[in-house]
């Protein structure tokens, strides 16, 4: 099957969530057998064709600014016409504006994954999210949660099927080298975040529930991996709570150095307050971390309280530290979760995912 994956960006230029989840479906499909070509924009200092993995990737460049929106559509329906291929797969709703313009003009039928922009703030984007999906031939949800606003708003079923993970790539083989990788030195509790340091991911309510934490546990650490316009605050933030020097920020580091810090950690924490579904919690989980997460989106889903972690309310420091400090303390807690999330995570192999893709396509075009 001949496929075209669009999606605004793609590593290595943005390695984050959405992006890595787009070059796991790519290969994947790829090792399948089927004919694969990823639409984005251009990276510096990339051609602008190329083939990663058996995938074709095409990159157009665009301007800055609003303009460059517009353009990205318009480049990427005319990169829709000379592919051709027999389905066009949006990873978002908004890379969905192009299939649809696809479809109607040159008879392309496609499907779309929702991710964030299922949740739209605002009137023009929720009508936009409503065409796209009523026109899609199959529309695909993250979570149970997401099919269920997509059925509401739109008014269409959703097959739902979530992000992956690489299992393959995480586990816990060399604990006190990945800690010194991590720039954490001695015999440290880890707390450990990963992703973009964004207002979004409820970063400000870590650092204070970290305050809280460090009264009772002196030896506890906490490292952030990744970076972001809320870097600055954030450093500035850490020093008003008086906790900067148990503060690591790590900044951005290549995603196949993540495992390395996750194994060298002792808890998993996401504070977000929004989220779709969180590709990270899987990595955390596959490499045998506890979670403590905000419930948000579709992380219910994947995280039982309890049983796999703690799920606790969105911009609650107070409650954040609670369960930090109840896995910090309780080291057979620790150690049932964590067997319990490597045997959990099984279950998200890309492999499997993939394969469940795969079915969403062939019904599509069969309707």
């Amino acid at each position: 099957m001949k496929i075209a994956v669009l999606v605004e960006k793609f590593p290595p230029e943005k390695c984050e969530g959405l992006e890595l989840a787009t070059q796991n479906i790519a290969r994947h499909l790829a090792l399948l057998g089927h004919d694969v070509h990823v639409v984005t924009m251009l990276d510096h200092g990339r051609s602008r064709r190329t083939i990663e993995d058996q995938v074709h990737v095409n990159r157009f460049s665009i301007p800055r600014g609003y303009l460059g929106y517009a353009v990205m559509l318009l480049k990427t329906f005319l990169s829709l016409g000379k592919i051709d291929a027999e389905i066009n797969h949006a990873q978002t709703v908004f890379m969905g504006v192009p299939a649809l313009f696809a479809k109607v003009l040159l008879k392309q039928p496609y499907v779309v994954w929702g991710r964030d922009d299922i949740y739209p703030p605002w009137r023009f984007k929720r009508l936009l999210s409503r065409l796209v999906c009523r026109h899609a031939a199959g529309v695909i949800a993250l979570t149970g949660d997401m099919k269920n606003e997509i059925s509401r708003f739109c008014e269409r079923t959703a097959y739902v099927i979530p992000n992956g993970v690489d299992f393959s790539r995480f586990g816990r083989p060399h604990v006190k080298e990945s800690r010194g990788l991590s720039a954490v030195q001695g015999d440290k509790q880890v707390i450990l975040f990963v992703g973009g340091l964004r207002a979004i991911k409820g970063l400000d309510y870590l650092l204070e529930a970290m305050s809280i934490v460090k009264q009772k546990k002196s030896r506890a650490t906490l490292v952030l991996v990744g970076d972001g316009t809320e870097r600055a605050h954030l450093e500035a933030l850490a020093t008003g709570f008086n906790i900067e020097e148990s503060v690591t920020f790590a900044g951005s580091v290549p995603p196949e150095r993540v495992p390395e810090y996750m194994a060298g950690a002792d808890i998993f924490v996401l504070p977000s307050i929004s989220e779709a579904f969180p590709n990270v919690i899987l990595e955390a989980m596959a490499a045998g971390l506890p979670i403590v997460a905000t419930r948000v989106g579709g992380v219910p889903e994947i995280v039982a309280d309890g049983i796999n972690g703690f799920v606790v309310s969105p911009r609650n420091p107070r409650a954040i530290a609670e369960k930090v400090l109840a896995l910090l303390d309780d080291t057979e807690t620790r150690t049932r979760i964590a067997k319990a999330n490597v045997l959990d995570a099984q279950r998200y192999t890309w492999e499997n995912v993939v394969l469940r893709l795969e079915k969403v396509y062939r019904a599509s075009l069969a309707s």
